[in-house]
């Protein structure tokens, strides 16, 4: 359906830049045609039955919002088919969110959890040592770590001490 170029521009004036521009719009035109020919040959449901399901609510959504946007002659600001727009942009959002891939999240919960734990082990092994070979941290390089919050097994584990 691509045609080629003729060798005299359309324009009456010579002017590269224009003729360009409107060659490029001609051959956007053609590639719409075709794909819309396409589309013509088959109905929404059976076009539908040939994707996938997120394909099929991409293409829906797509069409809804085609058909919605068409609609001029009043001040669309206005008239209802501006919600219905947003409703369809909202559906839209929805299946991108739905079909994006998970984005790497931290779990500050979780990660409090871990480094409790790893607290608790450390006072479980310090208390099993005996008084006498305890060595001071700060000569061996280490620092005490903050505690960040007790557990209930923290709390057990120092009333057992006492």
């Amino acid at each position: 359906m691509t045609e080629t170029r003729p060798k005299r521009p359309l324009l009456a004036q010579d002017d590269e830049e224009n003729s360009d521009l409107i060659y490029d719009l001609a051959d956007s035109i053609a590639s719409v045609e075709q794909c819309l020919s396409t589309l013509a040959t088959k109905t929404p449901a059976q076009i539908a039955d040939s994707l996938e399901a997120t394909d099929q609510a991409k293409l829906l959504t797509l069409m809804a919002y085609t058909l919605h946007s068409l609609y001029f002659g009043e001040n669309p600001l206005e008239h209802p088919v501006k919600q219905e727009l947003e409703r369809v942009r909202e559906y839209m959002n929805k299946i991108k969110s739905a079909t994006d891939k998970p984005s790497m999240k931290l779990n500050v919960a979780a990660a409090n959890r871990f480094i409790n734990h790893a607290l608790t082990d450390q006072d479980e092994e310090k208390g099993g040592e005996e008084k006498g070979e305890k060595t001071d941290e700060k000569e061996q390089g280490w620092e005490e770590p903050k505690k960040v919050a007790t557990t209930n097994k923290q709390r057990e584990n120092k009333k057992r001490k006492k």
